[in-house]
C-alpha cells in the first residue's frame, strides 16, 4: 500500500493514502512524522540533515525560508528562544530552571515560618501592630506611667474596654513588646535564613549539585522552625 504524506512546505503533518503529498519510502514508513521532511518532492528522514531553518515558533524546516534562522541541531535536541533567537537548550538553561524553581520553594517556605503566627490575628489588627508597639514601648520608658497611657490611642482604648488599672495595662504594654522583641527575631531569623538560601542556590553551578544544597538548606530552615517552635 502507497503511503503519502501531508505537508506545509518541508514540514510533515500527517499522512495516508489519499494525501497529495510524496510517497513513504518503505524504509521510512514507520518513523514518526515529526522525523519526517519534504525536500524535492522527496521525503527524507530528518535524522540525516544537521542543518534546520528555523522558524518563529521553533519549527525545524529543512528549507530556507522568510523570518527564519539556520541551526546546526539535531532533529530532535531541544530548544530555546532567546534574545538572540532560537539555540540548542543547554545544561546552564536547565540550571537557571532548577534554580527559579528553588527560590520560589525558599520564598514560600520563609513564609510558612510567619503564617502560623500572623494567621492568629485579622489583618486590621496586624496593621496596628507597629503603633500599638510604639505606645507599649513609651509607657514602659515614661516615668509617669498615667501619664504615658493617657496619650496613648490604642492602648488606652483596650484599658478603658476592661476596666483594667494602671498597673495592669503597664503589664500588657510589657506583654506587647516582649511579643513584639520575639516576633521581631523570628522574622530576623527567617530574613536571614531566606538571604542566605537565596545565595547558596545562587552559587550553585552544576545541576547534580543542586539536591545537596537544597538539603543542606532544608535542615537549616527545620533546626530554625524547632528553634522558634513553628515546627
Amino acid at each position: 500500500m502507497t503511503i503519502r504524506v501531508q505537508a506545509v512546505e518541508s514540514i510533515v503533518i500527517g499522512r495516508g493514502i489519499s494525501c497529495p503529498g510524496p510517497v513513504i519510502p518503505d524504509d521510512l514508513i514507520y518513523l514518526p512524522d515529526d522525523r519526517l521532511r519534504v525536500i524535492g518532492g522527496d521525503v527524507v528522514d530528518a535524522a540525516t540533515l544537521d542543518l534546520f531553518h528555523v522558524d518563529e515558533f521553533g519549527l525545524r524546516h529543512a528549507v530556507a525560508g522568510v523570518g527564519r534562522s539556520e541551526l546546526e541541531c539535531a532533529w530532535d535536541v531541544p530548544l530555546i528562544l532567546d534574545d538572540d533567537g532560537w539555540r540548542i537548550k543547554n545544561d546552564a538553561d536547565l540550571l537557571d530552571r532548577i534554580k527559579a524553581k528553588a527560590r520560589t520553594a525558599i520564598i514560600a517556605r520563609a513564609n510558612t515560618f510567619t503564617a502560623p503566627i500572623l494567621s492568629k490575628y485579622p489583618e486590621a489588627e496586624r496593621a496596628g501592630w507597629d503603633k500599638r508597639e510604639a505606645e507599649a514601648r513609651a509607657i514602659i520608658a515614661a516615668g509617669d506611667k498615667v501619664a504615658a497611657i493617657a496619650a496613648t490611642n490604642v492602648i488606652k482604648a483596650l484599658a478603658t474596654a476592661s476596666g483594667e488599672t494602671a498597673a495592669a495595662t503597664v503589664t500588657r504594654a510589657e506583654a506587647i513588646a516582649a511579643k513584639a522583641d520575639e516576633f521581631a527575631a523570628i522574622s530576623a531569623a527567617v530574613e536571614i535564613m531566606r538571604d542566605t538560601a537565596l545565595t547558596a542556590i545562587e552559587a550553585v553551578e552544576a545541576v547534580a549539585d543542586m539536591p545537596a544544597t537544597l538539603e543542606a538548606l532544608k535542615a537549616q530552615a527545620t533546626a530554625l522552625a524547632a528553634q522558634y517552635g513553628l515546627a
